[in-house]
């Protein structure tokens, strides 16, 4: 610190609370449930010295940054209370900013859960083996609203906030969705699509549950139905299919497209 108190800590402990608030603490396996705590927070400006030992002596000697802390207050007992303190380079003069910086920090599970899906818990982006630079660039970016199509198909299959199917999918994808709903449903209130139509829950539902074997053929030939017959339409235009005689089914959820032959051709 350039001056005042000497370290971060101090820093922090000297600001005032500006207010309190309840916040969700998502659930951490093994051994730690989804709770709601009560924090209260203090914020205000620092100055952090450029390190003693640093080699560059072209770098600023000090950086002016928004220090906000959040610390839980009374924690049940046996429970590892949150307690954090976060730098930003964002202006923070009120306390409605400063709790922005808290939400944008709490999205860090969001964030890191986006980079799983994209790596080693979904589409494998690591295990590319493109060299150009301009070309890894173009299959991250797919592979990053891949992901994000995922997670938001994911957070709404309890139609938790009542998205609307559009939120993700294009028109026809849509409509694909609802004619597939009646082939997916059982004779039973437990097997019916409990979403309202065309709505994010309801397409999440059709995606994640498996065809009965006996309508796996009418699926697939809905899923063929096209305004061409060797193109298919999706969010991102006309597909060819390769080659012509050939169709091209399109995996909703992660918006990628398989070949497979038309059904009677050998």
């Amino acid at each position: 610190m350039a001056a005042g108190p000497r370290t971060l800590f101090r820093a922090a402990e000297s600001f005032p609370v500006a207010g309190k608030r309840k916040i969700k603490l998502p659930a951490r396996q093994p051994d730690r449930a989804a709770r709601t705590a009560t924090v209260e927070m203090r914020f205000g400006e620092v100055e952090i010295c450029r390190p003693r030992d640093e080699r560059d002596r072209n770098l600023a000697k000090t950086v002016r940054l928004r220090l906000v802390e959040v610390r839980e207050v009374d924690t049940p007992e046996g429970v590892e209370p949150p307690h954090w303190r976060l730098l930003t380079t964002h202006d923070v003069t009120d306390a409605e900013k400063a709790w922005q910086i808290v939400g944008w920090y709490q999205a860090r599970w969001v964030i890191e859960q986006l980079f799983r899906v994209t790596k080693s818990q979904g589409l494998q982006l690591e295990d590319s083996q493109l060299a150009s630079a301009d070309r890894l660039v173009k299959l991250t970016a797919t592979a990053i609203k891949a992901a994000c199509i995922d997670m938001q198909l994911v957070q709404e299959r309890d139609g938790k906030h009542q998205s609307p199917a559009s939120t993700v999918f294009a028109k026809l994808e849509i409509e694909t969705l609802e004619a597939l709903v009646p082939t997916l449903e059982g004779k039973t209130e437990r097997q019916q699509n409990p979403h309202p139509p065309r709505s994010l829950a309801r397409a999440s539902w059709v995606i994640a549950r498996p065809p009965p074997p006996q309508r796996h053929a009418r699926r697939v030939e809905l899923l063929l139905q096209t305004p061409r017959t060797d193109y298919l339409q999706t969010g991102y235009g006309e597909i060819p299919c390769h080659p012509p005689r050939a169709a091209t089914r399109i995996k909703t959820g992660m918006r990628c497209a398989t070949p497979l032959r038309r059904r009677g051709q050998a």
